[in-house]
């Protein structure tokens, strides 16, 4: 699991890149009513187009993750990302393929 660090609440738009299991993954985050919405590129192809963050729902599509593993938002009060809980208790989190794997096969 790895934690995506330097996000602030202050921030109304804000781009950056992971790169994590030798892929390179580019975000970009906009709130809108003070709920985040989220765009991902993997390997500079657009896979993910302006998703409402939902708390720990997967953010990449089934289709990739044959070579990758999953990002996810979490957060311990709101069902819906808030722009306003960013960094404080909400984190964005990458779980590899196999840590992805073995959640589901819990759940």
């Amino acid at each position: 699991m790895y934690n995506v660090e330097g996000l602030s609440s202050s921030d109304n738009n804000v781009s950056f890149r992971v790169s994590v299991d030798n892929m390179d993954f580019f975000f970009r985050l906009h709130i809108f009513r003070d709920i985040l919405y989220c765009s991902i590129w993997m390997d500079n192809y657009l896979i993910v187009d302006s998703v409402k963050c939902i708390n720990n729902a997967w953010l990449l599509p089934y289709k990739y993750l044959a070579t990758a593993g999953n990002f996810r938002f979490e957060d311990s009060f709101d069902e819906y990302i808030s722009a306003s809980n960013f960094g404080n208790i909400t984190k964005l989190k990458y779980y590899s393929r196999e840590e992805y794997l073995q959640i589901l096969n819990e759940g």
